[in-house]
């Protein structure tokens, strides 16, 4: 048995320490002309296994400490332009999980407009399986403009009411993708 709890510890430790170390996401980024100030990041876990590094990009830092960041409206009222970056983690990740993904987060959180066309526009860009080290990007220009980002390449801009506000909602909405990651993006 102690053997056992042995091997087990040593796995453990190697699965641990082996994992690759990664860098910090900037503290600006630039897109489409506008300087975007890094908020605060986290991981996108699924059964405690680490998917991507989430982390959100305002035009000024908003930390939930000195505003009311509680209510939302902080960001969805005046977070734009704003940017989620996810840079992936995990070695594979499937095109219909990612869509599944999109779709339960707008679904969950802006269930008004799931059925829109605009949205399963959004939702079907995601046609890619995507791996470790791949970055995507969402640039949420304003509540009514989303341009998707893949590996620093433009793939689609999608325009529809209130699209952009939906995308930030999938992440720091009532009901987040992951509330860790929101806390983490939050700067909480």
């Amino acid at each position: 048995m102690n053997k056992i709890l042995i091997i087990l510890a040593f796995i453990f430790f190697v699965v641990l320490f082996s994992a690759p170390v990664k860098a910090e996401p900037p503290e600006s980024i630039t897109i489409d002309n506008n300087t975007l100030l890094f908020n605060g990041s986290g991981y996108r876990s699924k059964f405690f296994i680490k998917v991507y590094r989430g982390s959100l990009y305002l035009p000024e830092k908003i930390m939930a400490e000195s505003q009311s960041i509680g209510k939302e409206d902080v960001i969805f009222q005046n977070g734009y332009p704003g940017a989620i970056k996810m840079q992936f983690v995990y070695n594979e990740v499937e095109a219909e999980k990612i869509k599944d993904a999109f779709r339960e987060g707008i679904e969950n959180n802006s269930p008004m407009l799931a059925d829109t066309d605009y949205v399963k526009k959004f939702i079907n860009i995601f046609d890619f399986n995507v791996v470790e080290g791949d970055v995507i990007t969402l640039f949420i220009k304003d509540k009514d403009s989303v341009t998707i980002f893949y590996n620093e390449n433009i793939l689609d801009a999608v325009n529809g009411k209130d699209i952009g506000t939906a995308v930030y909602k999938i992440y720091i909405g009532e009901k987040p993708a992951d509330k860790s990651l929101k806390k983490g993006m939050l700067g909480k």
